[in-house]
């Protein structure tokens, strides 16, 4: 049960930064880095698993 609540959390959590992340301008220096960090992150993650190695930009969830 509490996994279950946790995973909601985290992926309305998600979903409320991608937004945030979408409609502030790019001149917003800390929604910029957090889309930074959010691309060097679906990378690293990417890489790992051998998937898609174009960049992009991923707010979800992994299991690694």
């Amino acid at each position: 049960y509490y996994c279950e609540r946790l995973y909601k959390y985290l992926t309305k959590n998600l979903e409320w930064m991608r937004s945030e992340v979408l409609s502030k301008p790019p001149t917003d220096l800390f929604w910029r880095h957090v889309n930074l960090t959010f691309a060097q992150l679906t990378g690293l993650r990417d890489s790992y698993v051998r998937e898609n190695l174009t960049p992009r930009i991923a707010f979800e969830l992994s299991p690694i």
